[in-house]
Order: C-alpha cells, then structure tokens, then sequence
C-alpha cells in the first residue's frame, strides 16, 4: 500500500506542493489569486475553515500531462492502483496562473443535445469550463469570473436544467447561475462569460445543494443578508433564470453540506417526501423539507469521536448514509475514517460503525456511485472504496491515484473533490494546488449491470402522466429505482415501485407520474438509474412530448375619456394576450348604455360615441377571440368630460419692420358653461411661427379669472403663429384645439380663451 512506498513515489516526480486560501475579504485587485504571503481566514470561518487557513502553501508548477496507464503502482509518476490517467491541466492551462491560482470545487455537466462531457472547475476568482469530450484532450473553453471584487478560497457549484448555480465565501459573492448551453457555441476559446442570472438574497455561502427531481437548491453556510442563521437557505430554481427564495431552516444553526432527495427509501412513512440530509459540524441532522415554509427536523444524532461533521453521500438504495469528518484524523490521530449510518428510520438514525483506510490523510468529498463511493481526501488524492456489506461498515479501497504525492499527513494539500457521474465512466478530480484530473478507474464488478429502459411518451398541455420506469438483470430480481436528473419543464412524483418479475432476466419496474409546468408544451426528459444488490447500476432517459392545448385569451380591462359630444377610439386589444401567440379579434360589444353606441372597427379598435350632451362615467363590455374557440370578456370605463373651445384674439395694427423682433401682450381667460370668468385657473400654452421660432409660457388667472403675459422674440414677418393650449389645471376643465393668427400688424395684443362648449 501506499506508506510503503511514499519515498519512492516523493522521488518519482519533482513536485513543488502548494496550497492557497484566499479570505473572503480579500478584493481582486488588491490581491491577486495566490498572494505571496498567507491570507487570513475569513472573520466567520468556522473552526474547519481556519484549520485550513493555516496550512497553505505555494501552488504547485507542473505541466499539462496526457494519458497514461497506471501500471506498477504509477501512471505519468502519479501513485495509482486501478485508475488510469487520461489526462491533467495545470491551473495556468484553465484560467490561473502562478500570482492567480488555487482550485477548490469541482462539478460536471453533461449536455443532452450532444452527449458531450464537460468539467466545471471552482477557482479562488471565478469557475473554469473544461471540454472533456475527449478526454483524452480536455479543451479549457473559458471561465465565469467572481460576482464583484473577491475572491475566496472557498466556492461550490451545482448544475440543474443546464445550468450551473455557484455560491462563494466572498463577500456578498450571492448566487451566481450560468447557463451551460452557450459552451456549445464556442469556436475561439478561451471566453470570458457573464452570469446569465444573479441571486441576491444570500450573502456568502460555503456549499450549494440541488436536488434535481424537485428543482430547488439548498445554500449552506450562509452569512450577511438572510442567512437562516447558516441552515437550510431554500431557493425555488425551477425556473433557472428566475431563483426565488422559499424558505429557512434555521433550528438546528449551522449546516456545512447536505444533500436533499425525494425520499424513495425504506421508512415508508416518508416516502415521496423531500428530505435532507445535513453535516451539522457535529451532528447528523435529518430534515423534512417537503412544505418549505415549516420544515421538520426528524432526527439529530451525534457520534464519538467527532472532529468536524463535514459531509456525507446517501447510498443509491437511500438506506445507508456514508459520512466524512473533516479534523478527526488531525484531532485523534487515526487513519482517513468513514462512518457508515443505518438511516432506514429517518427518525432514528443508527451508526452501524466505521471504516479506516490506509492513509493519514484528512477525508473531504465524497459521492456514492452504485457500489462504490468516490472519496477526495486531499493529500491521499482519489481513493474509491467498494462497498462489499455496507450493512456492517465493511468496506474496501478498490483503487486510487494520488494528485500529492510528497506525503499522505492530514493536512489540506490535494485534492478538493470529485465528480464520478459522467456516463462515460470518466471521474474528474480538482487539485487546489494542481488543477484538473481526468481519470478513469478499471473496477472488478460483481455480477452484470441491470439494463434500464429507455421510454418515450406523451402527454397534453397541462395533464399530467404517469410513467412506467423498467429494468431488467440476469441475476437479480428486486432492483433499486432512482432519479438521476429531472425534467427541465415539469415535477415528478415519488416513486411507486412495483414486484418484481422473475425471468430470464428479472424484470422490475417503478411508477412515476410527471406533470408539465403551467401552459408549456414541446419536449421535455428525465433520467433514472436501476441499481442491483451489489450496487451496479444502468442508466437510461424518459422522452416526453408535451402536445399543446389551446389557451383561452386574456382580455383586460381598459379606461379612456373623451370630451362632450365627442367620439373616442380605443384599442382595447393593445393590453390582451394568448399565451399560444393567437391572433385576436373582437368578437361583440356589451352592456352599451342607451344613446351611446359603440363601433367594432376593421383593425379591431373600438370607437365609443357618447350620448349627446352626457358627461360623467360610462361604461361597456366586449368579449375578445382567438379563433380557435377560445374567448375572454374586459370592461371599459369611460370619462366623459366638459370640452373647452381655445380662442386667440386678434392681432391688429400696422406692418411691422422685417427682420426686427416683435412682443406681444398675451391675455388668457377661463370661462365656465355660462361663459362666467374662472378664477385660480393656471392656463399653459406654447406658440410657435410659420418660420420656426417659438416659446411657452403660462400665467394664473387668479382672482380675477383673466391673466396677461408677454410673449418675446416673435419675427417681424408677415405669416402666422399657432398658439396651443398645453395644460389647463382647473378641477373639472378642459380644452380642445388651436387658434392661428396672422402676423400683418404691429398691435401688442391677442387672446387666449378656454370656455365650456
């Protein structure tokens, strides 16, 4: 194993080792990735964060690698046992370089349109995006920076509906959402990208959690804003570029990870539930998650020897649940240790007991796949232990590679984590002082693989469907049902399973009920996984085709006003809509008082003709079309108001000189029905002259009801000028109109009146 040979392996390759932790404080330009001196933990770190804090070193120099076997314990000089090298990017190749670097989370991404394989790569000042499609010859495509000025050490990415959701330590970093589709279009990489989207009600946060088959993400750790004193913060990201905030737990304080499923295990009392799994620093904590707004802790147990309760991976059957703890190995002394609960009653959580590996080395990121989790356990690199009974914690490390190999001590130098889901069988690595590890382990397994079936099926625009999910495997009969991403444009229910059937092969098979979102239509998929008793699993995709249904149009209502005795046109479809993009038309008018009548125009405007001599409110209905059976009935209320009718008096005089300018004395009166003066009227109006010059003024008739104002600079030319009223600001007047006046005189004074009609 591994110890026996650490000189040997430190030997085989000129290794310079690294680490960097960059606070939360720390701003980009003031400090560049990896600061030549060590930064601070952030003033919130948890006890772990500052463990980590102060064991950094200098990034690694190394060169990219290509492919290599592993073969007598080492592949390109890496310690190995049963997992190739395919191929290794050093920090500088995927966005860092010596004064920018240090890696931390790491995800993966597979498109469905293409079938492509991409690494999604957390940096101290942004996420990096890694082609892995070949991996053989990974192509860095560019990278996502930070949210604002900092940078932290600390950063975790999700992905759901192709779309990426990154939380960072820094400050106010939020949560970022990168839309993974536009990696598709890149001919001249590397590219900087912006964030398709921007979550703000979170500060800073250390993990992000998402549970595709219910589209809601779980941030963790979470300090500044509403923090839910560093639980469960709850985001609704069924609509990815629209994250919405759906509730807190907050009861049992700090959650550093969890990971959150609907509940398809043996506590029959909670299944088709949403329930988390949480790493409470020192405790397991279960909680029902179901209805956001009052979730329920059902268990919260705790363990001897605790260090630092870090995180934890379900197995595939949802019965055991796998833990790593962060400081025990550097507290306590013993080997990298994982602890195995017994979570069969989710209200009683049981330690079935521990398995110690063969290094030193501090465990972080672990993922259950089928039979084996996959372990990131910094110095001691990958390692992959076989679950052989894990009803009685027997485990077994089945392969590793090694991304440090100096030592295996328990300290934070290696790797960060892993990604073990690509169907390719490819596992990704992230190596906080290296970069990027593809990898691909060469397991024994037990027995063959279950076979799932792909399903294609369909359904009407907002009907739900139920599904029949089904595999089969020659040697087992009663297979384990689970999903492995969700649909982009839908739910799904809990999982129903059925006997199973004993053949040459067993078949077995599970219902699940998908229902669209509101008024969408088009194609839609999910995916699932059948896992046999010794954890080998088949993947396979179910196809649905939404067929739309027409939808009846929206009409809203509307408002306009007119004058006395004066017709008004109005087009009452400008606020209605048809989701299915139907053309609408007005079908009839209703409800028309007596003496108004109302016209259905060719363009389908309305025009409302008001009763002769009525002023005061008014209103009518009429019903609006899309041809396709659908209608929908809007009001309009109507203002009949007073008119006002603008009168200018003349000019008169003598001719004036051409080219000299010219005032004159502008008198406004206001008049009511029974054309008495109006006082405390304020009267508004512009003027403007065939030549183009022009002005506006406006004067307060007072007590009197009559104002006069000087009107300058009118051209002496012969020709006339236009005077408009522009705003009347009188309770219950109004105007309509211009006056022109000839300008042939050299008289000061004209008339502006406004009176009822």
């Amino acid at each position: 194993m591994k110890p026996s040979k650490k000189s040997s392996r430190a030997a085989a390759v000129p290794f310079v080792v690294a680490a960097l932790v960059v606070a939360l404080t720390t701003p980009a330009a003031a400090h560049p990735e990896g600061p030549s001196h060590h930064a601070p933990a952030p003033p919130h770190a948890t006890e772990v964060m500052k463990a980590f804090a102060a064991d950094q070193q200098e990034p690694a120099s190394l060169e990219a690698t290509g492919s290599a076997t592993c073969t007598d314990g080492f592949a390109a000089g890496y310690p190995c046992s049963n997992v190739d090298l395919l191929a290794f990017l050093p920090l500088s190749d995927i966005g860092g370089t010596r004064s920018n670097s240090a890696a931390n989370d790491i995800w993966g991404w597979t498109d469905t349109a293409s079938g492509k394989e991409y690494a999604i790569v957390g940096r101290v000042f942004g996420t990096s995006f890694v082609d892995i499609s070949d991996p053989s010859n990974p192509v860095y495509l560019g990278e996502l920076p930070t949210h604002g000025a900092f940078g932290s050490s600390w950063r975790d990415i999700k992905v759901y509906a192709d779309h990426a959701f990154i939380v960072s330590e820094a400050l106010n970093h939020g949560m970022q959402v990168f839309d993974l589709t536009q990696l598709r279009n890149v001919t001249s990489p590397p590219v900087t990208f912006a964030e398709t989207a921007y979550y703000s009600s979170v500060g800073s946060a250390h993990n992000v959690a998402i549970n595709e088959a219910s589209g809601f993400a779980y941030v963790v750790g979470a300090s500044g804003k509403n923090s839910c004193s560093g639980g469960l913060h709850m985001v609704d990201i069924r609509t990815p570029t629209s994250p919405s905030f759906a509730g807190c737990f907050s009861a049992d304080g700090y959650t550093h990870d969890t990971q959150c499923v609907i509940y398809a295990g043996p506590d029959a009392a909670r299944d088709g539930r949403e329930i988390c799994f949480n790493s409470n620093e020192d405790t397991v904590t279960i909680v029902d998650v179901t209805d956001k707004a009052t979730p329920l802790m059902l268990a919260r147990v705790g363990y001897a020897g605790s260090g630092y309760t870090h995180q934890g991976w379900l197995t595939d059957d949802q019965t055991y649940f796998l833990l790593d703890d962060e400081l025990d190995e550097r507290n306590l002394g013993h080997n990298t240790r994982t602890r195995v609960w017994d979570v069969s009653d989710l209200d009683a959580p049981t330690l079935v007991g521990s398995f110690d590996g063969a290094t030193t080395a501090i465990d972080h990121n672990q993922y259950v796949q089928g039979r084996f989790s996959y372990q990131a356990n910094y110095r001691a690199g990958l390692r992959i232990l076989e679950l052989v009974d894990v009803t009685t914690a027997n485990l077994s490390e089945v392969g590793y590679f090694d991304v440090y190999p100096t030592d295996d001590k328990a300290d934070f130098n290696g790797a960060w984590s892993n990604y073990p889901y690509f169907a390719s069988g490819v596992v990704v690595v992230s190596g906080i002082e290296q970069g990027l590890f593809v990898l691909r382990p060469n397991l024994a397994t037990t027995g063959s693989p279950p076979t799932a079936t792909d399903i294609a099926t369909n359904t009407d625009e907002d009907t739900s469907v139920i599904v029949t999910l089904s595999g089969s495997d020659a040697e087992t009969c009663e297979l384990g049902f689970s999903i492995v991403s969700g649909p982009a444009h839908g739910s799904l229910s809990s999982l129903d399973n059925a006997a199973c059937i004993s053949g040459t092969p067993n078949t077995d098979a599970a219902a699940i009920a998908y229902t669209p979102d509101a008024d969408y239509n088009g194609p839609d998929s999910f995916a699932y996984r059948v896992t046999d008793e010794h954890g080998n699993s088949g993947d396979a995709s179910v196809s649905i085709t939404v067929a739309p249904e027409n939808d009846a149009p929206i009409a809203s209502n509307d408002s306009a006003s007119t004058t006395k005795n004066t017709s008004v046109t109005v087009d009452v479809l400008a606020n209605d809509s048809d989701i299915d993009g139907d053309t609408l038309s007005v079908t009839e008018v209703t409800n028309v008082n007596s003496g108004a009548t109302v016209t259905i125009n060719e363009d389908n405007t309305l025009t409302y003709t008001p009763p002769t001599d009525f002023v005061g409110p008014d209103a009518f209905g009429y019903t609006v079309s899309d041809g396709n059976g659908g209608t929908d009935s809007a009001a309009v209320e109507m203002s009949v108001t007073e008119a006002f009718i603008l009168h200018v008096g003349d000019l008169d005089g003598a001719s004036v000189s051409e080219g000299s300018t010219w005032n004159a004395l502008v008198t406004v009166e206001v008049h009511d029905s029974n054309d008495a003066l109006v006082d405390g009227a304020t009267v508004s109006f512009s003027w403007r002259t065939e030549r183009g010059s022009e002005g506006d003024a406006t004067c307060d008739t007072g007590a009197t009801g009559r104002c006069t104002v000087s009107v300058n600079g009118l051209p002496k030319r012969d020709g006339s000028v236009t005077f408009t009223v522009t705003g009347v600001t009188k309770t219950d007047y109004a105007y309509d109109g211009t006056a022109n006046h000839d300008l042939d005189g050299d008289s000061d004074g004209t008339s502006i009146t406004v009176r009822k009609q």
